[in-house]
């Protein structure tokens, strides 16, 4: 058993015994990765709150191959994201990619594209002048690109999943990718519903796994 760091995004945490919680992690060294927090639901624990989801944090854990689940030992927040907490539609976007992440990443395998994506979105999300919905739909968009599945604007396999949607959405789709392929100045945001919907069924269809958050982020913004 060897101590390991590494920089990681709590990904979901479920409560384990009286005093103890399971937080999944995103990794760039391990993938995803699960740790038991010990002692993390007593009463005043910092772990409380620094094992919040979003949070970024430089972790210490015991590491061993033949265990499923690490011992954390130690963590630090580098930071905490707050205004996606306290935002529902920032926070609902959130919840999106990093589910999509987490989905798209290997238990215990180094995804380091990944994880900056992830963390690049979550950066862009708290910017003020970024539009909620376009950011989750660049990001997710650079997800699939990290995983080497990204859709392109003209190609046969993107024209599988245009097909479902209308003429006028079909070309807000065109529009968007090619900015997207092309590095540009990233998309209008008045074709980031469609252009989520659209990625929402291409990672669904690739990765075999629905993501439940977009269906609390579609009832956000449609409440909103």
């Amino acid at each position: 058993m060897a101590y390991e760091q590494t920089e990681a995004i709590v990904v979901r945490k479920v409560d384990f015994s009286e005093t103890s919680v399971i937080v999944t992690f995103l990794t760039p060294d391990r993938g995803r990765m699960a740790c038991i927090a010990r002692g993390a639901r007593r009463k005043n624990s910092p772990l409380n709150t620094a094992l919040d989801t979003f949070n970024r944090l430089e972790l210490t854990y015991a590491y061993r191959d033949s265990r499923a689940v690490q011992n954390l030992i130690e963590v630090s927040v580098l930071d905490g994201y707050g205004i996606l907490k306290r935002n529902l539609l920032r926070g609902a976007c959130a919840n999106v990619i990093v589910e999509a992440a987490s989905r798209a990443a290997f238990e215990h395998q180094p995804v380091p594209e990944l994880y900056a994506a992830l963390v690049r979105g979550l950066n862009r999300l708290t910017e003020p002048d970024t539009a909620p919905q376009a950011g989750a739909a660049e990001t997710l968009f650079d997800l699939l690109e990290a995983s080497g599945i990204a859709p392109s604007a003209g190609t046969r396999e993107s024209g599988m999943f245009l097909g479902r949607f209308s003429a006028a959405d079909r070309e807000r789709l065109q529009r968007a990718l090619a900015r997207l392929n092309d590095r540009g100045e990233g998309i209008d945001p008045g074709d980031a519903p469609v252009l989520l919907e659209f990625l929402y069924a291409y990672f669904t269809h690739h990765l075999e796994a629905p993501l439940k958050s977009y269906l609390f982020l579609k009832n956000v913004a449609r409440d909103g």
